[in-house]
């Protein structure tokens, strides 16, 4: 699992309404769309 996807995991466990409300489908799109390449993140 790559860092970002870890982060991505760590938003899960504290707002996993950010994947099922959200645009991604899937950790890994969540990961690359909402986290990757960001300064920072809301959730």
């Amino acid at each position: 699992m790559s860092e970002v996807e870890a982060v991505a995991a760590e938003h899960i466990v504290f707002a996993p309404d950010n994947i099922a409300q959200g645009r991604d489908e899937t950790l890994r799109a969540y990961a690359a769309g909402q986290i990757l390449g960001k300064h920072a993140w809301s959730f």
